[in-house]
C-alpha cells in the first residue's frame, strides 16, 4: 500500500484587511490540507461577512475561483479543488484575498513561520486578532472608514442613516476571539 507523502501540518497566517486604518488583522492557524473554497468560509468568519459575493484568491499572479455554471472556467484556477499544500509547496509567502468586487475588499494573508510551535486545538483556530470586521455591504475601505467616523460621532448630520445601516450595536475597535472560535467550529 502507498503511503501519502504530503502530511499536514499546521500553518500560521497573518491577515490584514488592506486600505483600512487602524489595522483589522487576525493570526490563524489552519490545517494545510483545507482547501482555498475552505480558506474562504473561514476568511468570511474572521470578518463577521455572511458569503453573499463573489470572491477571488490571487496567488502569484493567477486568480483562483469557484467554478461557475455561467463561464467555462477557461484560463481560472479552481479554488475548491485547490489545497494549501499545493500551493505552499511551491515556496508561496503571500496570498491575496478579494471579496465583493463591488466594495474591493482585498485582504493580505502572509505566511508566518510558525516558530512557536503553536498546533490549533480544533481544525482551525484564530489565536489574536485586532477590530471588528468591516461591516458588509459598506462601500470598500474608504466608505467604510467613513462611515465609522459618522457612527461614532452621534452629533454628525448622517448619524441616524449610519447607525440604521450599521445597526445600534457596534464598536469598530472589538475583537470577541472566544466568539470568533466557536464560530469557527461551526463550519466543521
Amino acid at each position: 500500500m502507498k503511503q501519502n507523502s504530503t502530511r499536514s501540518r499546521t500553518l500560521q497566517f497573518r491577515l490584514s484587511v488592506k486600505d483600512v486604518t487602524p489595522e483589522i488583522w487576525r493570526k490563524l492557524l489552519v490545517s494545510s490540507d483545507i482547501t482555498l473554497e475552505r480558506l474562504h468560509s473561514i476568511l468570511q468568519v474572521l470578518m463577521g461577512w455572511r458569503g453573499n459575493h463573489l470572491y477571488a484568491f490571487v496567488i502569484n499572479g493567477k486568480r483562483y475561483f469557484p467554478p461557475s455554471e455561467y463561464d467555462a472556467d477557461i484560463g481560472k484556477q479552481n479554488s475548491i479543488r485547490t489545497r494549501l499544500s499545493n500551493i505552499f509547496a511551491k515556496d508561496v509567502k503571500v496570498i491575496g484575498y478579494e471579496y465583493d468586487f463591488g466594495d474591493r475588499w482585498e485582504i493580505e494573508l502572509s505566511n508566518e513561520p510558525n516558530n512557536d510551535g503553536l498546533q490549533q486545538e480544533q481544525s482551525t483556530e484564530c489565536v489574536e486578532g485586532s477590530r471588528h470586521g468591516p461591516v458588509e455591504d459598506s462601500g470598500g475601505s474608504r466608505e467604510y472608514m467613513e462611515k465609522v467616523r459618522i457612527y461614532c460621532n452621534p452629533k454628525h448630520k448622517r448619524y441616524q442613516e449610519v447607525r440604521k445601516f450599521i445597526g445600534p450595536v457596534f464598536d469598530p475597535d472589538a475583537f470577541d476571539l472566544r466568539q470568533t472560535n466557536e464560530r469557527l467550529k461551526e463550519l466543521y
